[in-house]
C-alpha cells in the first residue's frame, strides 16, 4: 500500500511524505520532542488522510468486483514484476481507478 500510497502523493504533488509522517508517529508514541518538521506535518495531517482514504476506498472497490486479469495469482506471483514495470502498473492504477483526480 505504501507504494501505491507514493505514487498517489506523486502524481497529486502533495508534499506528504509517508515515510516523514511514519516518523512522527514514532517521535509522539515513543514520548520523543517533535521538531519544527514534525509540527508541520501534523499540519498536513489531512492530505495524508485523503490520500489514504482514496486508496482504501479504492482497494475496497476492487475487491467486490475485481478486474479480470488481476486474481488470486497475480497477487501472490506478479504483483512485484508489475509494480516495477511502467505499463504494468499504469493497468493496475487504471483497475484500481486511482488514475482519476
Amino acid at each position: 500500500m505504501l507504494f501505491f500510497l507514493h505514487c498517489e502523493v506523486k502524481r497529486l504533488a502533495h508534499h506528504v511524505d509517508p515515510k516523514g509522517f511514519y516518523d512522527t508517529r514514532s517521535r509522539i508514541v515513543h514520548g520523543d520532542t517533535l521538531g519544527k518538521k514534525h509540527q508541520d506535518r501534523l499540519l498536513r495531517l489531512e492530505d495524508l488522510r485523503a490520500i489514504v482514504r482514496r486508496l482504501l476506498r479504492s482497494f475496497v472497490e476492487f475487491a467486490v468486483a475485481p478486474a479480470s486479469s488481476y486474481d488470486k495469482s497475480f497477487w501472490q506471483e506478479q504483483l512485484d514484476a508489475a509494480l516495477v514495470d511502467t505499463a504494468e502498473r499504469e493497468k493496475l492504477r487504471e483497475a484500481l481507478k486511482l488514475t482519476q483526480s
